[in-house]
């Protein structure tokens, strides 16, 4: 439900300035679980997304390794806070890339180093956003954004008096057929100068894709969104959904 928030500044019963912003409204309901009861989900949680999964009633196995979740021949694979130095080792990174080049359907979320070391020909590294509240879709068509309007990937809330923040990093892509940038963030800039081609290179430097989707055997999508606030905002709920209904349906 789109709601509108008009602000109105009158001095002597004469308007002065206004402006009107549009709100979305929704009960839980609205971005909790639509996946297939069926399908099944191998969860391993390092950062604890166990507990958005269960606040948005998705059924799902748990598992303490990389490998154990592998060996359960699940429908969708999730592995959230993938760290190389703590939690994540060279041969598990192997162990994914080999079940993803076998078909297997993994959801890679908030794991910046395991996702550039589980496809470093398509990941170059990743920005560190300026205040990363704002995401724009590059193929709004896709699933990932099913019931999420244009402009509503940015501003997640989690009840905090802070920037609400959407992102925490956002890669740089080597482009290939097999890979889809699905929704983009750019650094806070003001005018950029030079020619065309001098423009299009510092853009590079600045502009990053915190979901990709990768079809090469299986299916990959990582991302750097922050899923986490599924529990005080709708759109972070519903866009974590779509994107493991991207996976089973696809």
């Amino acid at each position: 439900m789109i709601a509108r928030l008009r602000l109105k500044l009158t001095e002597n019963g004469i308007p002065v300035s206004e402006n009107e912003y549009k709100l979305n409204i929704a009960t839980k309901d609205w971005s909790r679980s639509r996946i297939n009861p069926a399908t099944k989900i191998a969860v391993l949680d390092c950062n604890g997304i166990g507990k958005v999964l269960e606040f948005l009633k998705v059924e799902y196995s748990s598992y303490n390794n990389v490998a154990d979740a592998l060996k359960s021949q699940s429908d969708v694979f999730l592995f959230s806070g993938l760290d190389t130095s703590k939690n994540c080792s060279g041969t598990e990174i192997l162990q994914l890339r080999n079940s993803i080049d076998k078909g297997a359907k993994i959801l890679l979320l908030n794991s910046p180093e395991a996702t550039m070391k589980l496809y470093p020909e398509y990941i170059a590294g990743w920005i560190l956003p300026s205040e990363g509240d704002i995401v724009n879709m590059e193929i709004p068509e896709s699933m990932v954004f099913d019931g999420i309007g244009l402009f509503d990937l940015r501003y997640f809330n989690n009840n905090k008096p802070e920037i609400p923040v959407v992102c925490e990093v956002a890669f740089k892509v080597k482009r290939d057929k097999n890979v889809l940038e699905l929704a983009s963030q750019t650094k806070i800039h003001g005018y950029i100068n030079g020619e065309m081609l001098t423009r299009s290179e510092y853009v590079k430097t600045i502009k990053g894709f915190p979901i990709i989707r990768i079809n090469k055997g299986g299916t990959a999508i990582v991302s750097a969104m922050n899923v986490d606030k599924s529990i005080t905002d709708p759109i972070a709920g519903r866009l974590f959904i779509n994107m493991i209904n991207e996976l089973v349906n696809k």
